[in-house]
């Protein structure tokens, strides 16, 4: 939804006509300017996480066998089901991601089924019904 308005004509004229002095950013449409601010806040996110407390916890060398692998992601996978926060956060992860590929189809209905341009179709992802 984000990415849609920051490419929308109002927003977009907004970002290209930031300018820094002296300095020629090559930032010339308005996908290129939503890509910057997108980036920027994921650097913001990284920033935020050089702050999270390290827990102790410490992981040894993990298999390369496809086989070896999907038996260790079988047993991470139990038991995380069996535990009850387990539960909890891979249900509502499974919930979180499930709910949000209906709203990404809704962005490509309303761009090619409603002809809606493709900001006014993203912003159809944060619409309830």
């Amino acid at each position: 939804m984000l990415g849609g308005a920051l490419i929308s004509p109002r927003i977009a004229t907004v970002l290209l006509a930031i300018d820094i002095p002296r300095i020629d950013t090559g930032i010339e449409t308005p996908a290129e300017a939503a890509i910057i601010v997108i980036a920027a806040i994921y650097v913001i996110a990284a920033i935020f996480n050089l702050f999270i407390p390290d827990t102790g916890a410490r992981y040894g060398q993990q298999q390369t066998n496809p086989l070896l692998l999907m038996r260790d992601f079988y047993a991470c996978f139990t038991a995380l089901w069996k535990d009850k926060l387990g539960q909890i956060s891979l249900a509502v992860t499974t919930l979180f991601w499930g709910a949000g590929q209906p709203c990404s189809s809704r962005a490509a209905m309303g761009s090619v089924h409603l002809g809606l341009p493709l900001d006014k179709g993203a912003l159809l992802q944060g619409s309830r019904r």
